[in-house]
């Protein structure tokens, strides 16, 4: 008989299914590959096709069944191997994915694709330095590979490398201008960089790429918020809960009602924010059961900083805020402990590293090993940052998955005894990880100073001089009162010949220099600020503006108003480096501690360094209270005020007599030695860890 007059050979119906696969038409490739494979159960081109459209369309198994018979066909077949290996990769078979690649770059060395696919592979099983190598050999062989440039710079920023992120994904960008995805990598990258204007507009162009994206709309909202634009920021989270998929999500409602004024232009809008966010969190309580575990990292709420600079009492929002929120994600179960060594996890968080470096990372390096086996929860990034810092050797890191979901289980399968967290609320990572308690003891101390809410963190450490007679009530967490300051600061090293000139002053100014964030401006220190000035014409207030301008803007907008009679005698200094900085609070003659939330560790112990009084009105809150306690240390009393007229005429006093700041000057350089480098608070801290550890185990 002869053969049907239309029908089509194997090779014909196969360039068919190429037609179908590059139109994205998965089920008419994979019916048109099937007609193949009837006629020729050895193609192995059709099997490997078969095998793209599995992956395609969410059958990994099948896929890799199809890709290993047509590699049974083709052993010898690099491109095969190569997609047998990114296969397995999406799999999460990351070590069989690795094999498969190293066979293919076996067969064909200069192969770009095995190389950039063998990049993904050993990233997904965290080989970092080996993801690197391979993604940089890819790049290598073809330099306008888009995707391992971009794959690149993700690596690089994962490992806190910036710059090199921004300019691998710029060398991305270069060879696809238009490529959405590389533009919100680089976004991400200048937000962590601190250029939020330079986020934006990437945000903005991937947004004209993919109008209808939510998550990009988002995205614009946080970066909004960075530059201290807060109803853009308000619009563009509207914008993302227009998306039916956004639009009942709890998280999106509570992350845009937890917005708030970085300056706040009156009083009027700090009442009103806390009396929305209460409301917001009651009607969402029983909706916050939806929260998406794996999305936490990006999407996740957390309690505003904007509280903590708006002053009151914080803990019964505090307590809401982590009994709507917390009570959703699961504890975990934990596996008996060891009863070896007691051991200790410090989470430190991305972006917090320097900080607790200089304020905590001493206690962190003299903790006793032969007590403790010390080790420090971070990410990759932070622990390139705090290996540079402290020193601390490389196994006493514990690398943490981005995912907080991730980084618990994590956490949980290295079984600590204890994890104390530097800070519990900066960020979604060490606001929600404490959820899980992914440790059988849990602490927190001054890192954010307040409460976490959470009744799952058992401990809050802090000290004596830093709370009032009822800081009990403040706390969810049991607080323990430390005998000294909490902190290991090393002396900064004494400035060299600072010169008012140097920075726009003249001799015969009184230098009134405020260090703090603009943020700590509570609308209440106006009127002391204002009091100074005129009660001083000779004085000028030096602030330190903030990183965005918008943000520096609208805190001299407000003073406009307040003070409009002195806001000429209000002098902005750049952002500096820590010399100039030292330099520059030398030569001030009085520095003012802000109200409510004042200076903390780092801007007190660096005044005292160089001899220059600080002048302070102790709030009834730990965070209003460290220059005081810190005064109080080194005999100063009279520097701290009673009242804002007190806090007003003793700033005046000490500005305008040299005489009196000499003396201040000399006390605080003779009395303040003894506040650096306190062995006494690593000793405190070993006896705290281990006693807690031990009634933890006690109690198993």
């Amino acid at each position: 008989m002869d053969p049907t007059p239309n029908a089509r050979s194997p090779s014909e119906t196969f360039q068919a299914a190429v037609g179908a696969f590059r139109a994205r038409d998965w089920s008419g490739a994979e019916s048109l590959c099937d007609e193949v494979l009837l006629a020729d159960p050895t193609h192995a081109d059709a099997l490997h096709m078969l095998g793209l459209v599995f992956g395609e369309t969410g059958r990994p198994e099948e896929a890799i069944a199809k890709l290993r018979q047509a590699i049974a066909q083709q052993p010898g077949n690099a491109v095969l191997w190569t997609n047998l290996g990114l296969t397995l990769s999406n799999a999460g078979r990351f070590a069989d994915a690795i094999e498969c690649q190293r066979t293919a770059i076996g067969l064909a060395e200069n192969f770009p694709e095995a190389h950039y696919h063998l990049s993904l592979a050993s990233r997904g099983l965290g080989q970092f330095e080996q993801a690197t190598a391979a993604a940089r050999r890819a790049i290598e062989l073809r330099p306008r590979y888009a995707e391992a440039w971009c794959h690149l710079g993700n690596l690089l920023r994962e490992e806190g490398r910036f710059r090199e992120a921004i300019a691998a994904y710029q060398a991305a960008l270069q060879v696809r201008p238009d490529w959405c995805d590389a533009h919100i990598n680089i976004a991400a990258a200048w937000r962590d960089f601190r250029e939020p204007a330079k986020a934006l507009a990437h945000y903005r162009e991937a947004l004209r790429l993919e109008p209808a994206s939510s998550e990009i709309e988002h995205s614009i909202g946080q970066a909004l918020m960075d530059l201290g634009r807060v109803e853009e920021a308000r619009a563009a989270y509207a914008r993302a809960a227009a998306d039916e998929r956004f639009s009942g999500d709890p998280i999106n409602v509570l992350v845009r009602g937890a917005l708030a004024d970085v300056i706040p232009p009156d009083h009027a809008p700090i009442a009103d924010y806390r009396a929305r966010l209460s409301a917001i969190l009651q009607s969402l309580a029983g909706e916050l059961s939806k929260i998406d575990l794996s999305n936490l990292h990006t999407h996740g709420a957390v309690p505003s900083a904007m509280l903590l600079y708006h002053g009151g009492h914080l803990r019964p929002l505090l307590e809401q805020y982590a009994h709507a929120l917390g009570r959703h994600v699961p504890r975990l179960s934990l596996h008996p402990r060891p009863r070896g060594r007691p051991k200790l996890g410090i989470v430190v968080t991305n972006t917090h590293e320097r900080v607790f470096a200089r304020c905590w990372g001493g206690i962190a390096q003299r903790l006793s090993r032969e007590l403790l086996d010390v080790r420090l929860v971070c990410s990759r990034a932070g622990a390139n940052i705090l290996q540079s810092l402290l020193k601390i050797p490389e196994h006493e890191y514990l690398r943490l998955p981005t995912r907080i979901d991730e980084a618990a289980r994590e956490i949980a399968r290295h079984e600590f005894d204890w994890l104390h967290y530097w800070e519990i609320g900066t960020d979604a990572m060490n606001y929600y990880l404490p959820f899980f308690r992914p440790a059988p003891g849990q602490s927190t101390c001054w890192g954010w100073p307040v409460t976490s809410g959470n009744p799952l963190v058992d401990s809050y450490l802090s000290c004596a001089q830093l709370e009032p007679p009822d800081g009990v009530s403040h706390y969810t967490e049991q607080l323990v009162l430390l005998k000294h300051l909490p902190t290991y600061y090393l002396r900064p090293p004494a400035p060299l010949e600072p010169r008012r000139s140097s920075f726009g002053l003249d001799e015969g100014e009184h230098v009134y220099l405020c260090t703090q964030n603009l943020r700590k401006y509570h609308p209440d220190f106006d009127a002391l600020l204002a009091g100074i000035l005129r009660s001083d014409p000779r004085g000028v207030l030096v602030i330190i503006g903030d990183a965005q301008p918008t943000i520096t803007e609208l805190l001299l907008d407000r003073f406009r108003r307040t003070m409009p009679d002195v806001v000429s005698r209000v002098r902005v200094l750049p952002r500096m480096e820590r010399d100039e900085y030292l330099a520059l609070t030398a030569l001030a003659d009085a520095v003012l501690d802000t109200l409510h939330y004042g200076g903390g560790a780092n801007t007190v112990y660096d005044a005292v360094a160089v001899g220059t009084p600080i002048v302070t009105l102790p709030g009834e809150f730990h965070r209003s209270r460290w220059a005081a306690a810190v005064n109080r240390r080194l005999g100063l009393e009279r520097l701290i005020a009673g009242t804002p007229e007190e806090y007003v005429a003793k700033a005046v006093e000490v500005a305008k007599n040299a005489d009196l700041r000499q003396a201040l000057h000399q006390q605080i350089l003779e009395a303040g030695a003894e506040l650096f480098e306190d062995g006494a608070v690593v000793r405190e801290h070993e006896e705290y860890f281990s006693h807690a550890i031990a009634a933890a185990r006690a109690a198993c």
